[in-house]
């Protein structure tokens, strides 16, 4: 099973990841959040389900703590510098990991109340059709 981040102005592909030992007869599920692309499958070799976290981030090194406060605080992003950055396919990071999930994944979901006081949850749904919380993507952390 292959993943390809690909930029949807230039189309170029930023990131291409494969997945060996996947059970295409199990549920194969895909959810795209903010930075986040969440794969769960069926691995084979080690006969247990696994959630696939693929982030995207821009590569910005700040040389100073004080300076990254004054940007975050004090200076507007014009518009125009965004769309500089989303047409450039240099800049970024990808970070991946994966994580068993015992249970089995029937499907997958990302929810968050109303106002977006609490952070985001993953939701899954197990083959046993019983809902799980994975709090604030801990996983992540």
């Amino acid at each position: 099973m292959n993943l390809y981040i690909i930029n949807g102005v230039t189309g170029r592909i930023l990131s291409s990841r494969a997945q060996y030992d996947v059970d295409f007869n199990q549920p194969i599920n895909l959810l795209y959040d903010e930075n986040g692309i969440f794969v769960s499958y069926f691995n084979t070799k080690v006969l247990n389900f696994e959630i696939w976290v693929t982030e995207l981030y821009k590569s910005k090194l700040e040389s100073s703590f004080q300076h990254l406060l004054y940007r975050y605080f004090f200076e507007k992003i014009h518009a125009d510098e965004e769309e500089r950055y989303n047409q450039l396919d240099a800049g970024y990071v990808v970070f991946t990991q994966k994580y068993y999930f015992a249970p089995g994944v029937k499907a997958l979901g990302a929810v968050e109340t109303i106002q977006g006081v609490t952070k985001k949850n993953l939701i899954v749904v197990t083959l046993n059709d019983q809902v799980e919380k994975i709090g604030n993507y801990a996983m992540l952390i």
